[in-house]
């Protein structure tokens, strides 16, 4: 017999050590956290397919136990074979060279959100190319790039900022991370027709417009040229499974 939802240990144990290494960034631990990741890789994956799959079921005897792990396979094999097609789609949509990667882990620590995936700079992955999911939609971009492993910073994340634009109306702006999934939106005319609910893009070269966020709150600062705008992040970080890297 098997206690119920012990497969989860695993999985809290990778989040326990995979945080801890992957956020540390002294030199000489690079290529010893590399190995560390390299042999939980397998565990993790396991982990988060298996945490979705058999969240709300208990596992009481061998014989289920084995049907589960037989299942994980079968729905690996879906999932890297759906990636592949999903990220030939997007390239051929958008002209832009896509890498697709399975999320690990996901981080937070200090209010600071990321993913780790399983992709890095051997299938060439590098520091700031941005991150999406299967629909084009931006998460983030790469802030630590290993050798096979890579760190997603959400694009909401505080110290975060970039050029951007409102559409329908097509106002440019600068959009900065607040943290907690927010973005306040500068330089934005006080006389716009923006409204709450208006979506926030950024525009990679060779793209089409990728969605970012959605406008939470416009106010007018009386004598001030500019109006303050705050929008919020569309994804949900912690339910993805898969990514797409746009490599440079």
């Amino acid at each position: 017999m098997l206690p119920k939802f012990s497969f989860l240990k695993p999985f809290f144990a990778a989040l326990l050590v995979g945080g801890l290494i992957f956020y540390s960034q002294a030199f000489p631990l690079k290529k010893l956290r590399e190995t560390f990741l390299r042999v939980l890789k397998p565990l993790m994956i396991t982990a988060t397919a298996g945490k979705e799959f058999l969240g709300n079921y208990p596992v009481d005897d061998f014989s289920e136990a084995s049907f589960a792990s037989l299942r994980f396979e079968i729905e690996k094999l879906k999932e890297e074979n759906a990636l592949f097609k999903r990220a030939l789609r997007f390239k051929e949509e958008n002209a832009l060279e896509l890498k697709g990667a399975r999320v690990l882990l996901y981080l937070k620590s200090f209010g600071q959100e990321s993913l780790l995936i399983d992709q890095g700079k051997n299938s060439g992955i590098r520091e700031n190319d941005w991150a999406v999911d299967k629909d084009g939609m931006v998460l983030g971009r790469i802030l630590e790039a290993g050798e096979d492993f890579s760190k997603i910073n959400l694009a909401s994340n505080a110290g975060e900022a970039f050029e951007a634009e409102i559409f329908p109306q097509k106002i440019k702006a600068v959009a900065k991370g607040l943290g907690g999934r927010s973005f306040a939106l500068e330089f934005v005319p006080q006389d716009s027709p923006v409204r709450v609910g208006d979506f926030v893009s950024i525009v990679s070269p060779g793209a089409s417009r990728l969605l970012l966020a959605h406008i939470s709150e416009f106010k007018k600062t009386g004598a001030m040229a500019f109006a303050e705008v705050k929008a919020a992040l569309i994804l949900r970080p912690e339910i993805l499974r898969e990514v797409f890297i746009i490599v440079k």
